[in-house]
């Protein structure tokens, strides 16, 4: 019962699934060098970053902006079970040559979505949010903490992470 709930839930959203990770796939977030105060990775990251932290507050979610280096989604009360972390990260790796689709228009072909981290990682992290808001929305049982941490370095050195556990509890 519950799986056909899920599964229905979900179908409900394909939609709005497809949107959000279109349009976080169109956000040309490559690294580049001489970050600035919020923008330690580059403005492309840091406008990444804020999509997806301004869609899961859209979606009821509360979220932090560690400094740029880290975004923080948090799904309940962090005084419940154990605090499970789950991460993802925003930044790709330059496009290169050789695209049948522009890498950063999020183009639908075939049932597939193509674009520039459509799979590695920004179209999986967009299916993990709208996961956390079906196991909320549909009232699930959970007995734990979570709190997603999308990262803005992992193709570069992953200096999110550190940052990030110098400056808050790790999950």
């Amino acid at each position: 019962m519950t799986n056909s709930l899920i599964s229905d839930y979900i179908d409900g959203r394909r939609d709005d699934i497809i949107r959000d990770a279109q349009r976080l796939i169109s956000i040309e977030s490559v690294y580049e060098d001489g970050g600035k105060a919020g923008e330690p990775f580059g403005p492309g990251i840091a406008r990444a970053l804020s999509s997806v932290l301004r869609l899961s507050e859209d979606m009821g979610f509360e979220t932090e902006n560690v400094d740029g280096c880290m975004g923080e989604i948090n799904f309940g009360d962090s005084s419940e079970g154990k605090k499970i972390g789950v991460i993802a990260h925003v930044d790709v790796v330059p496009a290169g040559e050789g695209w049948l689709y522009p890498p950063f228009s999020g183009t639908i072909s075939d049932g597939k979505l193509y674009g520039r981290g459509a799979i590695d990682d920004k179209g999986t992290l967009i299916a993990c949010l709208y996961a956390m808001k079906a196991i909320r929305d549909l009232g699930l049982p959970r007995s734990n903490h979570v709190r997603y941490l999308i990262g803005c370095d992992e193709e570069s050195g992953f200096r999110c992470i550190k940052h990030y556990l110098e400056k808050k509890e790790q999950p």
